[in-house]
Parts: structure tokens; C-alpha cells; sequence
């Protein structure tokens, strides 16, 4: 519930991309990009079976989501390169539903960074009590790195 309405307070009418849709597609009013093909008959004829990083990057061109929000599990070896880690929900305890304790927002875009870092801090009040925001201290580096990158391939370079 809390990534629907974090979603839906600060990227309402944006792409993003997820693959956790339930409260996420009721609580954000925009496009949603499902990874896990459920709730999106493209990515599901698309998908070789398994996730796939390369996939992933071309959605990403293709719908221009700027952020996306999934369980660690997911992120962790299927994020493309240029996807830079904000921060995390930490969720003390067992689980319930979820499918690891972690839940990790990415910014796709090096100037999403800051704004997505900023969204998750001021959301933090809202979180459950169990719950603990982590923001990624070296994002920003990341994303100066990223973009530094981005302009050199554009030239040439």
C-alpha cells in the first residue's frame, strides 16, 4: 500500500515501472510499466521466460518511466547499468506479503535522483512504523557519473 501511495502523491500522471502492481495501479493514476508481465500483455509476450536486463533498458526507452519501484530481489541483478539505486524501504520484521524486506526505488534518469531522493524523505513521516528509509548516500556521485557517461557516448567519446 505505501509504494501506491507514494507513487500516486509524487508521480501521479507519470510513467513508472514496477513489478508489484496491486495498490501501486489502484493509487497511481498514469501509465505503469509491469516487469512482471501480469498486468501488461506487451511485456508479457516480450519476456524470454525470465527477467531481462536488456528488456528492461528498452522499455524504459520506449515508455520514458523516470523511477521504478520493486523488491530488492528483483532490482538486484536484472537493473540496467544507468539505473541508479535512491534509496530503499527497510521493513523490520517478518514479512506478510512481500517477497523480501527491502523494497528499492531506482531513479532511470540521472536528473531523477535528487527529486526521487526528496519525494522519499518527505514521505518518510507517512511510512509504518516498521518501516525505515535508506537513502543511498552515493546516488548523487552515480548520477553525475552516469550522465558524465551519457554525454561522452553522445559525442562520440
Amino acid at each position: 500500500e505505501q509504494a501506491g501511495e507514494f507513487l500516486g502523491r509524487y508521480y501521479d500522471g507519470e510513467p513508472v515501472a514496477t513489478d508489484q502492481l496491486g495498490y501501486i495501479s489502484y493509487l497511481h493514476d498514469g501509465p505503469i510499466t509491469d516487469f512482471a508481465g501480469l498486468g501488461d500483455f506487451e511485456v508479457l509476450e516480450r519476456r524470454p521466460g525470465a527477467v531481462n536486463r536488456d528488456l528492461w533498458a528498452e522499455l524504459e526507452d520506449e515508455r520514458g518511466f523516470r523511477v521504478v519501484a520493486l523488491y530488492d530481489v528483483s532490482g538486484a541483478f536484472n537493473a540496467p547499468r544507468g539505473w541508479i539505486k535512491a534509496g530503499q524501504w527497510r521493513i523490520d520484521g517478518e514479512t506478510t506479503t512481500g517477497v523480501s524486506r527491502n523494497f528499492v526505488f531506482y531513479a532511470t534518469d540521472p536528473d531523477e535522483v535528487a527529486p526521487l531522493q526528496e519525494h522519499l524523505a518527505d514521505f518518510e513521516p507517512h511510512m509504518a512504523a516498521r518501516s525505515e528509509l535508506i537513502l543511498n548516500e552515493n546516488a548523487p556521485l552515480q548520477g553525475m557519473a552516469t550522465a558524465v557517461a551519457e554525454r561522452e557516448a553522445a559525442a562520440g567519446g
